[in-house]
This record gives structure tokens, C-alpha cells and sequence, in this order.
């Protein structure tokens, strides 16, 4: 049994990262492979997966965040690390899995993962934000394998040094569509059959950008068709989507749904998904709208590798260009992308055993080479 130890820098979330974990959990194989998982918290809150986890007879390890009590917490990580438990940690924390590696590589962890989920850091502190270049620049000095979510999070995070593509591969067949489900979500709403649904879902945050997607809806409101918008998701943005929302008297086009445990009903009720992100390192949500039949209009920010079906159209973020897409946009459903998107990989079973044997591979490895090395010194 190979012990591993997932590092995150927050509580688990609805977010994509920790929906990436959280598939790879599920479907690894768990007679060769236990995962415990690291948290950071302020303390008043929960994740939304801990249950699960721990249900699963696996650990989760809450430590104080580091930007407010950065001393508990890296004493902590010390703590856990020094335990010796863990063969590999595989950190999911994109710049941070700096500080998180060269730890683990004091207590000789012989495998030392870093994962890329993103192409920017996302702070606008201009001294956290030279701390986490100096971090970027460096991971690869302690990390012993680098993954990455997309060749272009990968190229961000590694520069010229090697990396591997993990994909962001989801239970396909859970997100096929469902003509009861849509039915029974747009009536739930109250959208009419012949009402155009355009839909988001994502983390309320500079990132992802929503009130791009207000300003189309606001473009497309005196439109002889009628559109509506559904938003599903949470964050530290949405009271200011909301209040542009009013002040735009949009209340009747836009639906917030806020965080759900089903996100694959809504995709169902859609005609239309929209990503405006500013940055994105491989939007899992393209993933799950893809499989889901879904046309995809994306920002041209977002990497040309989430096109996996031929249903994604990138434009640049001009609200015009947005609405003449949208317009001109046939809203049939595509019947072959869970077959397109199973046959490049984004099944999670499949990925999940491809991983296990990468986590089996690479330990061996590890072990090889230590060997190899007290070989070399004793003969030395």
C-alpha cells in the first residue's frame, strides 16, 4: 500500500480543483493506494467533500491558513511530513507547492509532486505576487515530478522543465443529457419552452469574470427571442453580480442558483454554456458541458486544449462579439462527445487507473534510485 498525501491551500469546495481530487479519489484503486488529504481553515468552516473523505476511512489534516497564522501552519505541515506515513504528496496548491515540497524533501518524501491547475496567480498583492514568482521559479528544485492540468497551465508553471498532462477527467456518462431532468429544472424556474437558457457555472471571483456575462444579457434583453441567464455557483463576488444585476432591472433574465450537489441536472437546462474567464488553467467545467452536448462559448483566454468535441467556440472579451455569437449559435445538442471525450482520455475511470499506476511507477522508482545511490556510496 502506497500512502499518499494530497496538499491543498483552502477548505474543499464546489470548485474545480477540488472536483479534480475529489474524481481521483473515488475511482483510484484503493487496494494499492490511500490518499489523506491536508486543508487549510480559518476555523469556522467546513468542506463540502470532508464527509465523504472520512467516511472512505481516510484522513483530512486542518491546518490554520498560512496568510493568517503562517507559523501554526508550517509547523503543522511539519508535523505531518515528519510523521515519515507518506511515501509521495502530490501538491495541489500551484505556486505554493513550493514551500510544501522543500519541506517534504527535508523529511526525504521520496516522491515529491507538483500540480499546475492555473496559467496566473490569482492575488493582486504586488508583494505576495513577487513571493509566489519566486515560489513558481523554484518548485522544480524540490519537486521530483511535475503534473500539470493543460500544456499551457504546465508551460506557465515549468517553463523548459518537463511536466506531465493529468487530464481533468470527470464520470462522463453522469453528465449525459436528460430530456426529463431539463423539463423538470426550466419549469422548477419557470423558463418557457421557447426561452434561450445561457449558462455559467463557477466560482464568483475575478477570475471567472461574471459580469461580462451581465453585460451580455443586458445586450440581449430587447431581443425578439427570449433569453435567460442561470448562474450556479458561490463566491466572494456574487452580492456585487447581484447588485449589477438590479441596477440593471435584470432580475427577470438572470437566475442565481448558487451552489448545488447535482451540477450535472443543470447543464440539462441549458442551450448555451458561457466561460469568460480572464485565466484558466483547464476548466473542468468544459469539460462536464461537453459531455453534456452543450455548444461552448469561451473566452479566447481559456486554452484551445479544452476544445476536445469540436463544441467550443473561443472569442474575445467584447460583449458585441459575444451577442453576434450567441445569435447565430444552433442550439443542437452533439450525441457523440461523451464517445469523443472517453476516447482523449476525460473518463475517470480510465484516468483514475492510468494515475494509480503512475503514483506505483514512480515510487519503484523513487526506491530504485535510493538504492542505486547507498550502492554507489558504499562502494564508493
Amino acid at each position: 500500500m502506497i500512502n499518499i498525501l494530497y496538499v491543498y491551500g483552502d477548505i474543499l469546495r464546489y470548485g474545480g480543483m477540488e472536483i479534480h481530487m475529489m474524481n481521483y479519489f473515488r475511482n483510484i484503486d484503493r487496494k494499492k493506494i490511500h490518499i489523506d488529504f491536508v486543508v487549510q481553515t480559518d476555523g469556522t468552516q467546513k468542506g463540502v467533500f470532508d464527509d465523504e473523505i472520512i467516511a472512505s476511512g481516510s484522513t483530512i489534516y486542518y491546518l490554520p491558513k498560512m496568510k493568517t497564522h503562517p507559523f501554526k501552519n508550517y509547523y503543522g505541515i511539519l508535523k505531518i511530513l515528519g510523521s515519515k506515513k507518506y511515501q509521495i504528496i502530490h501538491a495541489h496548491s500551484d505556486a505554493m507547492n513550493y514551500r510544501y515540497l522543500k519541506i517534504a524533501g527535508f523529511f526525504r518524501i521520496p516522491v515529491r509532486i507538483s500540480h499546475s491547475h492555473n496559467t496566473h496567480h490569482v492575488l493582486n498583492n504586488k508583494v505576495k505576487y513577487r513571493y509566489y514568482e519566486f515560489c513558481r521559479k523554484n518548485i522544480f528544485r524540490y519537486a521530483t515530478k511535475c503534473f500539470a492540468c493543460s500544456d499551457l497551465a504546465g508551460r506557465w508553471m515549468y517553463h523548459n522543465h518537463p511536466f506531465e498532462v493529468i487530464p481533468n477527467a470527470i464520470s462522463l456518462d453522469k453528465f449525459k443529457y436528460n430530456s426529463t431532468v431539463s423539463c423538470d429544472l426550466r419549469s422548477k424556474y419557470g423558463i418557457a419552452d421557447d426561452e434561450i437558457v445561457l449558462g455559467n457555472v463557477g466560482r464568483f471571483d475575478y477570475q471567472k469574470n461574471q459580469e461580462f456575462l451581465i453585460e451580455i444579457i443586458k445586450e440581449l434583453k430587447d431581443e425578439a427571442v427570449s433569453y435567460k441567464l442561470v448562474m450556479i455557483g458561490d463566491g466572494w463576488k456574487i452580492n456585487e453580480i447581484k447588485r449589477l444585476v438590479a441596477e440593471n432591472e435584470l432580475e427577470e433574465k438572470v437566475i442565481f442558483v448558487g451552489n448545488v450537489d447535482t451540477p450535472q441536472d443543470y447543464y440539462n437546462m441549458m442551450d448555451v454554456f458561457l466561460l469568460p474567464s480572464r485565466f484558466e488553467g483547464f476548466p473542468l467545467v468544459l469539460i462536464e458541458a461537453q459531455a453534456n452536448g452543450l455548444k461552448c462559448i469561451v473566452s479566447d483566454h481559456v486554452t484551445k486544449e479544452v476544445n476536445q468535441t469540436g463544441q467550443v467556440r473561443f472569442c474575445p472579451l467584447d460583449s458585441s462579439k459575444w451577442v453576434d455569437t450567441i445569435k447565430n449559435e444552433k442550439l443542437d445538442r452533439s450525441d457523440g462527445s461523451i464517445k469523443k471525450l472517453t476516447y482523449n482520455g476525460y473518463e475517470i475511470k480510465h484516468a483514475a487507473k492510468a494515475l494509480s499506476e503512475r503514483y506505483i511507477q514512480l515510487y519503484k522508482e523513487a526506491v530504485h534510485e535510493k538504492h542505486r545511490r547507498l550502492r554507489k556510496k558504499h562502494n564508493g
